[in-house]
């Protein structure tokens, strides 16, 4: 019975390859999250003039999202979301 409990316990790793396990869970995370403000960007860049408005706020959306996580720094993301403001007000 206690070899059965012993084999049960979860080996315990050393903190150099959890650091390196939870850096690459964390690039994972911060690539898809880049990955989808860039999608919504270019889908705003050839998106109609009726839907910029709707898909300006998806922008908005991740890029807040993104600065939240620690993706961007806030400036980056102002200055993305006033890039985007100008050129979904432009066309």
């Amino acid at each position: 019975m206690a070899d059965k409990q012993q084999a049960k316990k979860k080996e315990k790793v050393p903190t150099a390859k959890k650091r390196i396990l939870q850096s690459k869970r964390r690039q994972l995370a911060n690539k898809i999250l880049k990955t989808k403000v860039k999608n919504t960007c270019k889908d705003l860049i050839s998106a109609p003039a009726e839907e910029k408005s709707t898909l300006l706020n998806d922008v908005y959306q991740w890029v807040d999202k993104a600065v939240k996580k620690g993706v961007f720094k806030l400036n980056k993301g102002s200055r993305i979301k006033a890039r985007f403001a100008r050129l979904s007000t432009k066309a």
